[in-house]
C-alpha cells in the first residue's frame, strides 16, 4: 500500500485487536483448537489476529516507512437475540472459522458447537446476547 499511495497520502487499516480482546472469536478458536489438537498460528503467520498484538500494527507501519503513525483501539460489540442465534450466525461464517472447524471430524464439530453455545450463555442478559470485541485502527502518512 505504501508503494501506491502518493507522497503525503495516508493509509488507514482496521484489523482485529488481540484474540483475548475478542471473545466471540477466542471462544471458537480455543474450543476448536483444543478439541482437534490444532496448533496456533506461528508468530508472523497470516491469520485474522496476526496484527492485533501490542505494538505489532504500529511496528509494521514504521518498518515500512510510514510517518505520523497512530493506532487506536475501538470497541466492536456484537449483539444477537440469544446465544443460540449467535452460534447460528457463526455456523454460517466463511473464511477462517469455517476452514478451522472443518479440520475436525463431524462428531467433534458438533461437540465444538455445543461447547461454544455453552460458553456463549455467559454473555446473555436482559437485552439478549451481548459480547464485547475490539479492533485497531491504524493510520500512517507516506
Amino acid at each position: 500500500m505504501r508503494r501506491v499511495v502518493k507522497p503525503g497520502g495516508k493509509v488507514a487499516v482496521m484489523v482485529y485487536a488481540a484474540l483475548e480482546r475478542n471473545p466471540y472469536h477466542s471462544i471458537f478458536q480455543e474450543t476448536v483448537r483444543q478439541l482437534g489438537d490444532i496448533p496456533w498460528p506461528a508468530r508472523g503467520e497470516p491469520w485474522m489476529f496476526a496484527l492485533g498484538g501490542p505494538g505489532v500494527l504500529e511496528g509494521l507501519y514504521r518498518e515500512t516507512g510510514f510517518q505520523n503513525v497512530s493506532v487506536h483501539a475501538a470497541p466492536i460489540p456484537r449483539g444477537f437475540p440469544s446465544a443460540v442465534a449467535a452460534v447460528g450466525n457463526m455456523r454460517k461464517a466463511a473464511g477462517d472459522l469455517k476452514e478451522l472447524i472443518t479440520q475436525l471430524n463431524k462428531v467433534d464439530q458438533e461437540r465444538a458447537w455445543a461447547e461454544i453455545a455453552e460458553q456463549f450463555k455467559r454473555f446473555e442478559g436482559p437485552n439478549g446476547f451481548e459480547i464485547p470485541g475490539e479492533v485497531l485502527i491504524g493510520v500512517g502518512t507516506k
